[in-house]
């Protein structure tokens, strides 16, 4: 990636962090998913995702969940109170 493509998607990222509250939590899922696929490592976009993650809980269904955890793990991102 170059630097333009890099600030593409902190651009984008930090638009979509005002509005993530109204995503449905396969759409947050499949976002998460996408940054991290492209090795998106800002800690700040993981824990946005968390957050809402965490607020919306009963709403994921396992294939969200999945992706969730997933982007995390491979972003190497750890927050304690979203695997309790």
């Amino acid at each position: 990636r170059g630097q333009a493509e890099e600030e593409v998607v902190q651009r984008l990222l930090e638009l979509s962090i005002c509005y993530l509250d109204s995503f449905e939590p396969r759409n947050l899922a499949l976002s998460a998913w996408a940054l991290a696929k492209m090795g998106y490592k800002d800690p700040e976009w993981c824990r946005c995702f968390a957050i809402q993650t965490l607020r919306r809980l009963p709403d994921f269904d396992t294939r969200d969940m999945t992706m969730i955890v997933w982007a995390f793990a491979t972003v190497h991102y750890r927050d304690d109170a979203f695997l309790k």
